[in-house]
C-alpha cells in the first residue's frame, strides 16, 4: 500500500456562521498541497449560505434540509476524493499544519486514524490556556474493546482525529437516527477492529468552547444511553463476524460506562430526597445535568469557575450566602471521586461542618442549607 498523498476535509454545519468562515478558512490554509475542502450545510437559517457562496469554487458547497450531523456527514462523504479524512466541526479551526505534519503516518498501512490535542479557545478564538486531550494512546485496541465495548480507549472529540478513507467507506453510512449529532462516537466504537491508531503531542486543533457545544454538554445520562446504543449495533457487528461478546459484561468491565452510571445513579437520589419542585444549586461538571434529574425541578448552575482549584472557603461562603438568598435551600455538589483539579472539598467541608448533608458518596454531595442566624 503506497503512502497516502491526498486529503479531504469535511465540515458540516448547522447554524454557526459566526464561526464557519475561520472553520473554512484553516481547512483552506492547510500547507500541504492536496487538500480538498467538502462543507455541508444542513438547513440553517442563519448567515452560513450566504458566507459558503463566497469562497466560490475554492470550496464543494451542499446545501440539505436539516436532518443532523450524521445525515450531513453521509450526504457530504461520497464526494471526497482524499484518501485520508478529518471531520472538523464547523466551530473549530485547524492549525495550517494539521495535514502536514500527520499524513505520513498514514505510510504505515496498519494505521486508520491519527490524533492529537486540542488548544482551548473562547467564543471569541482567544485561547483560554487550557490544552485538552495530551498524552493521547499510540497502538491497537481490539483486544480492550473486544473485552469493554465503546469506549475503549481515550480519544479526542471529533475535530481531532484524522481517518485513512479506506476504513471509513466501511462503516459509512451512519445511522442517522441513532447518531444524528454524534458521528465520532459511531466511528470511535467500530474504529479499533479495523486498524492501528498514531497520536502526536502537539495540539493542531483549536477547539471552541462557547456554551453551546453539542456533546461536551451531555450529562451522565444521555451519554449513558448513547453508549448503549454503540454497544447495540458495535455487538451486532462484532455479532456477525464470529466473535463471542456479551453487552453484559462490557457493561461490567468499562469503566467509562461505571462512572456514567454511578454519577446518574446518585443524581436518583436527588429526587428521593428533595421534596418535588424544590430549587436546587447544581455545582458539578458536564456530566451533572439537569436533564438527568427526574423529577424536573428548577436548577441553578454557577459559573464553571467555582469548580477552580483556587477558589478559596470565601469564595464558597459567598456562593452558599447568595444560594440562600435566592431561596434555593439545597445544594448538590460533584462527589470526591470527581474533585481532582478543583477545590470542592472546601465547599463540602463548609456544608458538613455548618449545613446538613441529607447524603454523600464517591459521586455525590447533597446538602440542605440552614437559614443564616446573623441574617
Amino acid at each position: 500500500m503506497h503512502a497516502p498523498t491526498t486529503a479531504s476535509i469535511l465540515i458540516v454545519n448547522y447554524n454557526y456562521g459566526r464561526y464557519l468562515a475561520e472553520a473554512i478558512d484553516s481547512a483552506l490554509g492547510q500547507t500541504w498541497p492536496n487538500v480538498q475542502v467538502v462543507v455541508v450545510d444542513d438547513g440553517s437559517t442563519d448567515e452560513s449560505a450566504l458566507i459558503m457562496q463566497t469562497y466560490g469554487d475554492a470550496i464543494t458547497p451542499v446545501f440539505k434540509e436539516n436532518g443532523g450531523q450524521a445525515s450531513g456527514t453521509n450526504l457530504g462523504f461520497p464526494l471526497l476524493t482524499g484518501e485520508t479524512v478529518i471531520l472538523l466541526d464547523s466551530d473549530d479551526i485547524l492549525e495550517p499544519t494539521a495535514i502536514e505534519k500527520t499524513i505520513g503516518a498514514f505510510s504505515d498501512p496498519d494505521v486508520i486514524k491519527v490524533c492529537w490535542p486540542f488548544t482551548i479557545i473562547d467564543r471569541n478564538g482567544a485561547p483560554t490556556g487550557e490544552i485538552r486531550f495530551s498524552h493521547l494512546p499510540d497502538g491497537n485496541f481490539r483486544a480492550n474493546a473486544l473485552k469493554v465495548g465503546p469506549a475503549s480507549h481515550y480519544t479526542p472529540a471529533q475535530s481531532g482525529n484524522f481517518w485513512r478513507k479506506s476504513f471509513l467507506e466501511q462503516v459509512m453510512p451512519v445511522p442517522e437516527s441513532d447518531f444524528r449529532n454524534i458521528v465520532d462516537a459511531y466511528l470511535f466504537a467500530f474504529s479499533p477492529f479495523f486498524g492501528s491508531f498514531r497520536s502526536v503531542d502537539e495540539p493542531l486543533t483549536r477547539y471552541r468552547v462557547h456554551g453551546s457545544n453539542v456533546s461536551s454538554n451531555f450529562g451522565a445520562g444521555r451519554r449513558r444511553k448513547d453508549w448503549e446504543l454503540r454497544a447495540t449495533h458495535l455487538h451486532a457487528y462484532l455479532t456477525e463476524q464470529g466473535e463471542q461478546v456479551s453487552i453484559a459484561r462490557w457493561r461490567r468491565k468499562n469503566t467509562f460506562y461505571q462512572r456514567l452510571n454511578e454519577i446518574a445513579n446518585a443524581e436518583a437520589r436527588i429526587g428521593k430526597l428533595l421534596p418535588k419542585n424544590a430549587p436546587l444549586a447544581l455545582v458539578g461538571g458536564p456530566l451533572y445535568d439537569r436533564e438527568d434529574l427526574r423529577p424536573a425541578r428548577p436548577v441553578y448552575r454557577p459559573p464553571d469557575a467555582i469548580r477552580s482549584p483556587d477558589r478559596t472557603e470565601t469564595d464558597f461562603r459567598t456562593f452558599i450566602d447568595e444560594t440562600s438568598a435566592n431561596g434555593i435551600d439545597y445544594i448538590a455538589v460533584q462527589g470526591p471521586r470527581t474533585w481532582s483539579g478543583t477545590n470542592l472539598c472546601e465547599l463540602c467541608g463548609l456544608l458538613r461542618a455548618e449545613h446538613d448533608v441529607l447524603y454523600e458518596n464517591d459521586w455525590i454531595v447533597i446538602a440542605k442549607l440552614r437559614a443564616n442566624e446573623s441574617a
